[in-house]
């Protein structure tokens, strides 16, 4: 997006790891085989599926990309799965900073299904759950999904969808927890209540099996229901035929997976040397002794080890800074072939391939209707985007530590001066705003839990990610929108606003009383307030805590350990003491079935783990910050790890599985309602007498002074021009005082005027066009404004709508620049490229204004923008009065996936005296 390398298309590399001595590696049918595997790997650039045939020797290419929403551009995450004819794959996908908001993850991710032969993607669903079981596929065409229902999951939407058709056939209620689901030949079944059940057309469940562990795999078999559970310590396989369980399969937990193979066959991968699949029918065995792979094809040709996006894995390591477009579209990849053992590592490079832009449900019937929406006109959010009043400047790792280490004992008190940041505001400091209230039974927020938070509600940002550090942009505001998610249901009284680095919620809505406006407004621009204000939460979340008894390992705040249940509080609340159930809700229990079993803490084995957040729940992946700190792009750790023995002592995922609520490790909370909420104390560590805990390990004492900001694009040609005589140079910026920007720049004389139109000329829908329309405190005077390329394909005319609109109006986007010109003449027409940011093909239209009083012909330039920070020509021409140039983000090759920028335009007038002269 607007902050990121420029990313130019690359070709892929000669053989992007195909096997080079595929007689020897693959065996001498290999090119009749149709075997192939299917991966799915999220980056910025979307959700791309990645496919290898065997006839190519396993030669991997982009089979699809799936995008849909996402204003604030972080990269994305999901899950695939290969439908057991092997002609389709279905993926349910997600921003990654989506996965931070709980109703996301029940129900608000995407699903598509894309055509194996042609790669042509179907959008099926928008609503659905985002879980590692799911989209579940079956030995046909079927997949499933589900949409969890209450805020307890107490209930299930079963989708069934046809794969070949592209659509959901039909939705099935279970008044269950329904985890685990797959399409079998006779019918559908699942895991609820600690049974396998089986799932009737109406959402009826019938128990056909107890279950004595948890179950992390089901596979349909031809020969019955395949599944992989978790037995203390133990990964245990079994099948349910003819009525009854059997055991065929133990071993170590994760030394086992289970995947489906073509054919309705089960592939079992890991310590299988104990297995003889003779006796199984349909079972196909695969020694590994690697950690769990990413993919097996779909006949067990090929088992790929690792799919994996080095930018995601970058972006978590390198918090602010990392999130570089250069790494997009390239994926790390280790395969091997079972039949010889050969293997290949190394990386592989996107190709070009159809892309699934999902801008929501289109009315091509009626392309001017109002969109499916209610309360469009009124933002919820206090702070507004796109507030040139409101600009946000990015902080470095350091500095953000740095607020954190002085927040947590009370020393947060920098003097911000009057007119920070161009804001307006008051002279204040952050916790004179937010004063940091004492903890029950004394002593202070160990700073890495503070930390903690800050890494995974922001990855340390307090703008959007299209700002590296030392760039102004748009605040990182949650859903702002309120979109669910698509685009076509934009709904602001379902906006998160979540603002900054902390992800601040409380009080931040228009209509809330906690904050005043000043300290709305700094809770959005103003790093260090951000921090002070999400202190303030999280030590209030802790006293309710200690109020109601709710103690973890004797109670002690220094120990990081003892915060588990205050984490889990600041993101899905706390249900107090009352009438009726209360305590901590079900959604963030590590037992919940909606995680995987068997899972190591976050980031604890690689920062791979951050492509697939799904797996954890809230409070384990503040755990995993903690232990597994992010880096800076100049390499150095963003923040202290904790003082820890070895490693931060996570509770077991049982540990809040209890009497309590009701649940048991092979039957998590049966009654799937608020009887599931735990709450009384919890011990897993002795930290008082045995030194197991971890504390915090600060790096500022109080009083240390704010870090200077190093930037990551510290030296800008932009924010003055060569000394020119004003009469020969008029200058249009994009905003009417240049001088309102925060990098200090100096402002212009205001030579013309510039507007920017959102929506076609028919649309009823312009602010549709805001979502992705982004003020950037980069390009000429730090300031600019993007969005992205969509594709100018028209509707078809008809009587009653002429000229034929545009497919994508609603996101249109339109800059005019009107110069003030001193005089008509021969003018060289320039605009600034930005240091960063730019990469759209686009075409420029000048319309050089009214000479003898007739509009004179328009004239289009066709450029590519690029980052380049310095001014480039578009063409010299006679200019009259009524001159103006314009620029639309409808264009030939858009996709969605394309910066394109609208920044200063300079006219330079020329000596040229007669418009033949003027060249």
């Amino acid at each position: 997006m607007g902050s990121r390398m420029p990313y130019a298309e690359a070709a892929p590399p000669s053989d992007q790891l195909q096997f080079t001595d595929p007689d020897h590696a693959l065996g001498a049918n290999w090119r009749r085989s149709t075997d192939l595997v299917a991966a799915g790997v999220g980056d910025t650039k979307g959700y791309q599926i990645e496919i290898a045939r065997e006839r190519d020797a396993f030669r991997w290419s982009t089979l699809a990309t799936l995008a849909g929403p996402n204003p604030n551009g972080s990269p994305w995450t999901g899950y695939t799965c290969l439908t057991g004819s092997g002609k389709y794959v279905a993926a349910v996908f997600v921003p990654v900073q989506d996965t931070n908001r709980p109703e996301v993850l029940q129900a608000g991710a995407l699903a598509a299904v894309v055509d194996v032969d042609s790669g042509q993607a179907r959008m099926v669903a928008d609503d659905v759950a985002l879980s590692y079981f799911s989209p579940a596929c079956g030995p046909g065409d079927e997949v499933l999904l589900t949409r969890s229902i209450g805020a307890d999951e107490q209930e299930t939407d079963l989708l069934h969808v046809d794969a070949a058709k592209g659509q959901v056939t039909s939705t099935s209620r279970v008044r269950k927890q329904l985890t685990n689901m797959v399409p079998a030949k006779d019918g559908t079944y699942g895991v609820a209540q600690g049974a396998l059940v089986k799932v009737a057309d109406s959402g009826t469940l019938t128990q056909v099996g107890k279950l004595d562990g948890r179950p992390f795999a089901v596979v349909a078999n031809n020969n019955g229901v395949d599944l992989l559970e978790q037995h203390g310590d133990r990964a245990v396989a079994q099948r349910f035929a003819d009525g009854r369980l059997s055991t065929f399969a133990d071993a170590p937990l994760g030394r086992l997976q289970m995947l489906a193979l073509r054919g309705g066959r089960t592939a079992l991968v890991g310590d299988t040397g104990t297995i003889n699949p003779d006796t199984v029918p349909g079972l196909a065995t695969f020694p590994w002794s690697g950690k769990e792979i990413a993919a097996i094809s779909a006949d067990g040709d090929l088992i790929a080890g690792r799919v994996a996006s080095p930018q995601v894995s970058q972006a978590a390591k390198a918090g602010p800074g990392g999130l570089t477009d250069e790494l997009a579209g390239r994926y790390e990849v280790s395969v091997r072939a079972p039949r010889s053992g050969a293997t290949r590592t190394g990386e592989i490079v996107a190709s070009r391939a159809p892309r699934l832009m999902w801008t929501g449900k289109a009315d091509t019937a009626n392309p001017g209707a109002r969109i499916q929406a209610v309360n469009v006109d009124s933002p919820t959010c206090a702070v507004l985007r796109n507030d040139l009043h409101r600009q946000v400047l990015q902080p470095t790792a350091p500095m953000g530590e740095w607020a954190a280490d002085l927040a947590v004992k009370g020393a947060l008190n920098v003097q911000r001066p009057a007119d920070y940041l161009r804001s307006g505001l008051p002279a204040y400091s952050p916790q004179g705003l937010f004063p940091l209230p004492a903890l029950r039974g004394g002593g202070t927020v160990p700073a890495q839990v503070l930390l903690g938070i800050m890494a995974q509600e922001s990855n340390f940002r307090q703008a959007t990610p299209h700002a590296r550090p030392g760039d102004g942009g748009n605040v990182l505001v949650g859903n702002y929108y309120g979109l669910s998610p698509a685009v076509d249901k934009i709904d602001y009284t379902k906006a998160d606003c979540g603002y900054g680095i902390t992800q601040v919620t409380d009080g931040m809505r228009k209509t809330d009383t906690v904050f005043n406006p000043t300290q709305q407004a700094a809770v959005a621009i103003d790093y260090a307030a951000n921090i002070a204000a999400g202190l303030r939460i999280l030590a209030t979340k802790w006293n309710e805590l200690y109020d109601a008894g709710m103690l973890l390992n004797g109670g002690d705040p220094r120990f990081i350990e003892n915060w588990f249940f205050a984490t889990w509080t600041y993101n899905s609340g706390f249900h107090p003491p009352g009438a009726g159930d209360w305590g901590v809700g079900w959604l963030n229990n590590p037992a919940n079935p909606r995680y995987k079993p068997g899972r190591n803490l976050f980031l604890r084995d690689t920062y791979d783990d951050a492509a697939h957040p799904g797996f954890w729940s809230y409070p384990e992946k503040i755990l995993g910050w903690i232990e597994t700190p992010q880096k800076t792009y100049f390499g150095q750790e963003s923040y202290k790890s904790a003082k820890m023995f070895f490693i931060v002592h996570d509770p077991g995922l049982f540990q809040f599985c209890t009497s309590v609520n009701n649940c048991s490790q092979s039957s998590p909370c049966p009654a799937e309602n608020s009887s599931c909420w735990f709450h009384g104390s919890s011990s897993w560590a002795n930290c008082a007498n045995t030194g197991v805990c971890s504390f915090e390990d600060v790096t500022y004492a109080p009083g240390s002074g704010e870090p200077p900001m190093k930037a990551q694009y510290p030296d800008f040609a932009d924010c003055a021009r060569p000394g020119i005589p004003a009469p020969e140079l008029t200058i249009v910026d994009d905003i009417p005082d240049s001088a309102l920007n925060i990098r200090g720049c100096p402002g212009d004389v205001r030579g013309g005027k510039f507007t920017l139109r959102t929506g076609g000329n028919q649309s009823p829908n312009a602010y549709i066009a805001q979502i992705d329309l982004h003020s950037f405190g980069a390009g000429y005077k730090g300031h600019m404004w993007f969005t992205h390329t969509y594709k100018n394909d028209k509707l078809p005319e008809s009587p009653d709508v002429k000229p034929a609109p545009y497919v994508n109006q609603k996101f249109q986007v339109t800059g005019t620049w009107s110069p003030d010109l001193p005089r008509e003449g021969c003018y060289q027409i320039e605009t600034w490229m930005p240091s960063h940011g730019a990469e759209a093909n686009v075409t420029y239209v000048i319309f050089p204004g009214i000479r003898g009083g007739v509009e004179m012909p328009a004239v289009e330039v066709s450029i590519q923008q690029t980052s380049s920070d310095t001014s480039k020509i578009l063409t010299r021409t006679w200019l009259s009065p009524g001159a103006r140039v314009m620029l639309s983000n409808l264009t030939n090759d858009g996709d969605g996936s394309k910066d394109i920028v609208f920044d200063q335009m300079a006219f330079w007038l020329k000596g040229a005296s007669t418009p033949t002269d003027c060249r």
